[in-house]
């Protein structure tokens, strides 16, 4: 197990464990317990669990961006279960007319993201020479383009 200091978050990484599924579904219902004794929020993720002290979300971030800034166009790339909430938020932007698109990096330990992605990439390095996002004209979403 790793600990990582994210600043306003811990992250506890089970991916080099000997076990890594094994110790993450011991630690999550303890990590659970905690932050619940803390008021802390509980994120699990791809082979890691993080414990935050705040309860706002990428897609909150997301919402207070485009509020922010006026943004008409938004993307958003993501691997993890932790970026769920962007991708629902980038999805009722769309309703309100912004072009969004949602990009994952796919991986067999997260299968569960492919559902929410415009645009799945094979993995995180992978990046087929020649695409581009190009927004879409009905519907506001996005499909990939490669010459």
């Amino acid at each position: 197990m790793v600990l990582e200091d994210k600043g306003r978050a811990l992250g506890v990484h089970t991916r080099r464990s000997d076990d890594p599924e094994g110790a993450y579904a011991a630690l999550l219902p303890r990590l659970r317990e905690i932050a619940a004794a803390h008021g802390l929020t509980v994120e699990p993720g791809r082979s890691v669990i993080e414990l935050r002290s705040s309860n706002v979300t990428k897609g909150d971030a997301i919402r207070a961006l485009v509020e922010e800034t006026g943004a008409r166009v938004v993307a958003m790339c993501g691997d993890d279960l932790g970026d769920l909430p962007a991708f629902e938020e980038l999805v009722s932007l769309r309703a309100e007319g912004l072009v969004t698109c949602r990009v994952v990096s796919a991986s067999p330990e997260q299968a569960a993201m492919d559902d929410s992605a415009d645009i799945l990439a094979d993995g995180p390095t992978a990046s087929p020479p020649g695409w581009r996002p190009w927004p879409e004209r009905d519907g506001g979403g996005c499909k990939v383009t490669i010459w």
